[in-house]
């Protein structure tokens, strides 16, 4: 039985298929590393405001130099508004349903 023809390869034939190998490769590596990266979540910061004789509860903007337990106002008779929360309210399409500011 006679022994099956050798293939032969010039050199530029091993270039070329070098080249193209290293060209799928890279185009893997890219595509893989593109499909895990997401983007960071967006947020807005909220406070949440009591007013310490009524229990009135109201949101609003976190302001540079805001802290939980700082005295903001006045309200009803001699009560006075105090920040009770800070907390982050997610945004953009993720957010399925309406965020509550948390419970006090």
């Amino acid at each position: 039985m006679p022994a099956p023809p050798r293939l032969q390869l010039d050199p530029f034939t091993l270039i070329l298929l070098a080249l193209i190998l290293v060209s799928l490769v890279q185009l893997a590596i890219t595509y893989f590393s593109r499909r895990r990266e997401q983007p960071e979540p967006q947020y807005v910061y909220r406070k949440l405001i009591v007013c310490t004789s009524t229990g009135e509860q109201r949101v609003e903007n976190f302001e540079a130099g805001d802290f939980v337990g700082k005295v903001v106002g006045t309200c009803g008779e001699n009560g006075r508004l105090v920040i009770r929360a800070i907390y982050a309210e997610p945004i953009g399409p993720r957010t399925q349903r309406r965020f509550q500011p948390p419970r006090i």
